[in-house]
């Protein structure tokens, strides 16, 4: 079985441009619906805190989303939620007003990424795949 990486992009329906969420899956190629999420949820007025959840159904997904391969998996898995917990999710934004200003669930998706590289979990090429993310 080989675990893979995606990234679920969620774009916002919003007048004027504002970040999209982002939103780490790790699903096998046995069933790529269904995975773990983890993300950084909250705001920039109220800062942001990790979220994981091991049981999330993509077919169940109300939203719109898209997902974008990010790296396959060196191992099984099991370490990522300690891992994530490991990487600090951004606080309270200086500038909450601004959704540009301060750092977010993609900045969080950023530091894990390169958390999991710096650890041996995913190839280094996992960069350049978030890179070229939709990021608004």
């Amino acid at each position: 079985m080989v675990n893979k990486l995606y990234l679920i992009v969620y774009p916002e329906n919003a007048r004027k441009p504002v970040p999209t969420h982002w939103s780490l899956f790790l699903t096998s190629d046995q069933n790529i619906k269904q995975g773990t999420t983890y993300k950084a949820l909250g705001t920039p007025f109220t800062g942001y805190q990790v979220d994981i959840n091991p049981n999330h159904d993509l077919s169940l997904e109300i939203k719109k989303y898209l997902t974008v391969f990010i790296a396959s998996l060196n191992g099984s898995g099991e370490q990522l939620a300690t891992m994530a917990n490991e990487v600090k999710a951004p606080g309270i934004s200086e500038n909450p007003l601004d959704p540009f200003a301060g750092r977010n669930c993609q900045s969080w998706a950023a530091d894990f990424i390169g958390y999991m590289i710096e650890k041996g979990a995913v190839a280094a090429e996992a960069r350049g795949n978030l890179a070229a993310a939709p990021k608004v």
